[in-house]
């Protein structure tokens, strides 16, 4: 086998060198473009080496992260994964990934773009644990890209977390009394179990959507949050934070006559009424046909039993903080709950477990500021308390004799 050769093709070098031959016949990679003839022998030569170790030569892949990203989820996730983490990476790239580097050429994902990726997700306020599975997401895709031979030497250490990494939390304003009843009588019917409930549980909006009447006992006024609605399907709630709530008058009596509107609307459709049937899928069918068969009615759902999209909700809170002119999403309300609990002077640990984060130290970091201000509380109540008055032991910086 000969080696590398180059020659002038027009303006700029190329070089060529032989590979192994197929049926006998004789096999040539070459490439041009080189603006010297040094250049074009130093690129051959190191693309000859490369050849004689791995017996392929590669070149740089112009396909796009995004079209990668779809053919290997596709395919090597799909076929070897189970269906859930399918679709939870299929999520997660939908969502994180590709708006941010979709566009990119493999081959153009240098440690400075990659590095700047991952501290974008810092800057969206998401959890350090969070932002590790994005990045395990987005180097096993590449991965898979340089055993494909589609890139080369890509820089894994630029989608490393740091250990010391804290979030930004973005401030989020909590909603005064005034504006939730302001939101309440503009809300369209259909949507106000969720502004009822983010309010008076402050659980998260797939937690809502996927909230059965069998998960509410109007016996004991608790709630069982069980399950979610996660890309998809139902999913145990985030960190596993399945937990009982419960519930006050209000919220007791709303949900009761709620639940009165439905039965009619039961009584109305008869057999055309769409129920939940058992699984972890958000399949339906109309009641009628499916006798014998374990069904379910969600809590939030329409005239006819379907099912409520979180999509849905997002677009008609948008529209309802525009109209209002009030800022708020569906986890507007979850932060709200949580903020006044914590000014009502409710243990953390008591917010903690109803809100179903995973440790005390993600509600103390979300809800720093909180803390803060009732820290400036606590010090004004010492200060006016007869209990620690000066008057008993002198005034400050007083002598005593």
């Amino acid at each position: 086998m000969a080696g590398v050769t180059a020659r002038k093709r027009g303006t700029y070098w190329e070089y060529r060198f032989d590979l192994a031959t197929v049926d006998g016949k004789r096999k040539q990679h070459s490439k041009s473009g080189f603006r010297t003839k040094t250049e074009a022998m130093k690129a051959g030569n190191a693309a000859l080496a490369k050849y004689n170790r791995g017996g392929e030569v590669s070149e740089p892949s112009g396909m796009s992260l995004a079209d990668w990203m779809h053919r290997w989820l596709e395919t090597t996730v799909k076929t070897g994964c189970a269906v859930s983490t399918y679709r939870e990476y299929k999520c997660i790239a939908g969502s994180k990934i590709l708006p941010k580097l979709g566009s990119y050429r493999l081959s153009s994902l240098t440690r400075i773009v990659l590095s700047d990726f991952v501290a974008s997700l810092g800057e969206d306020g998401l959890s350090r644990q969070y932002i590790v599975t994005v990045s395990r997401i987005l180097s096993s895709a590449l991965s898979s890209a340089e055993r494909m031979g589609l890139i080369e030497d890509w820089h894994r250490s630029a989608l490393k977390v740091p250990k010391g990494y804290s979030r930004r939390v973005n401030e989020r304003h909590a909603l005064t009394p005034d504006e939730f009843q302001t939101l309440l009588d503009a809300c369209p019917e259909l949507y106000k179990p969720v502004l009822v409930l983010g309010w008076h549980t402050g659980m998260r909006a797939g937690e809502m959507l996927a909230l059965r009447w069998d998960d509410v006992d109007f016996d004991n006024d608790t709630i069982a949050v069980r399950r979610r609605i996660y890309a998809g399907r139902f999913a145990p709630p985030k960190d596993g934070s399945m937990r009982t709530i419960r519930m006050g008058e209000a919220l007791h009596a709303y949900l009761h006559k709620l639940r009165q509107e439905q039965r009619q609307h039961e009584l109305e459709y008869g057999y055309y009424y769409t129920v939940g049937v058992e699984g972890d899928t958000l399949a339906q069918a109309y009641k009628g046909d499916v006798p014998g068969k374990r069904t379910y009615t969600n809590v939030v759902c329409r005239k006819n039993g379907t099912v409520v999209k979180y999509s849905s909700v997002q677009l008609v809170f948008a529209r309802l903080a525009k109209e209002t002119g009030i800022s708020f999403d569906a986890h507007t309300l979850r932060h709200t709950h949580a903020t006044l609990l914590l000014e009502a002077g409710v243990p953390p640990k008591a917010v903690q477990q109803r809100l179903g984060h995973k440790t005390i130290k993600v509600t103390m970091d979300i809800y720093a500021h909180v803390t803060e201000r009732m820290q400036d509380t606590l010090v004004d109540t010492i200060d006016h308390s007869p209990v620690f008055s000066w008057s008993k032991c002198g005034q400050k910086g007083e002598k005593s004799s």
